[in-house]
């Protein structure tokens, strides 16, 4: 019975631990808090490799890097921008220059 109960709370041990580093792990997996991130409207032509371009001097990311960014963070289908749709660019709200709310000019 000592070496069931030992066996047992070797166990318990592992899978109180399993539980704490799977919840940690999922806690910090989740992403970027979107609503801290600046959004902009897609005008007609517009493409998400242009946008990287026109806005890199504020992300500081390789037009590769902001593609990605956009297309996972917004979950478009796809790879497609429509015009009149809003994404959020990786740009902090607080960074973001007034006067560049539409994408295109």
């Amino acid at each position: 019975m000592n070496k069931a109960l030992q066996t047992f709370t070797y166990y318990a041990i592992f899978f109180m631990i399993l539980a704490v580093f799977t919840y940690f792990v999922t806690s910090f997996a989740k992403g970027p808090n979107l609503e801290n991130y600046a959004t902009i409207t897609i005008s007609a032509g517009d493409t998400l490799w242009e946008l990287g371009q026109k806005y890199r001097e504020q992300h500081h990311l390789s037009s590769h890097e902001f593609v990605e960014w956009v297309e996972t963070e917004n979950h478009l289908e796809y790879k497609t921008i429509m015009p009149g749709e809003k994404i959020y660019i990786p740009i902090l709200k607080k960074d973001f220059q007034e006067g560049q709310m539409l994408a295109s000019n």
